[in-house]
């Protein structure tokens, strides 16, 4: 319920941390962590419709290198099939 304009960071610690060997080994945890941007992003949106302030549109810009590229393009995978009638999804090789 955060009223404060943008932009806000999300960081994550990674997934061999917060799962262990299984995260290390088999990037268990990436999914929880891309659903809680959906979920950040799907509340953004929804204060935008409420008229409590901007912003009218997201960007997302995600950063991650191995895993955390892996779970940028879960990320971007997940936020495409959400938004996909009105909202473009590129990754940085557009």
């Amino acid at each position: 319920n955060d009223t404060t304009p943008g932009p806000w960071k999300i960081a994550f610690d990674g997934c061999g941390i917060t799962h262990g060997t299984f995260g290390t080994l088999f990037a268990v945890g990436l999914d929880e962590q891309c659903n809680s941007v959906v979920t950040i992003v799907e509340e953004i949106l929804k204060r935008d419709k409420n008229n409590r302030g901007p912003p009218a549109a997201v960007k997302v810009v995600a950063v991650g290198l191995s895993r955390g590229g892996i779970a940028c393009m879960k990320l971007a995978l997940k936020l495409s099939s959400k938004f996909k009638s009105n909202n473009k999804v590129t990754s940085a090789n557009d």
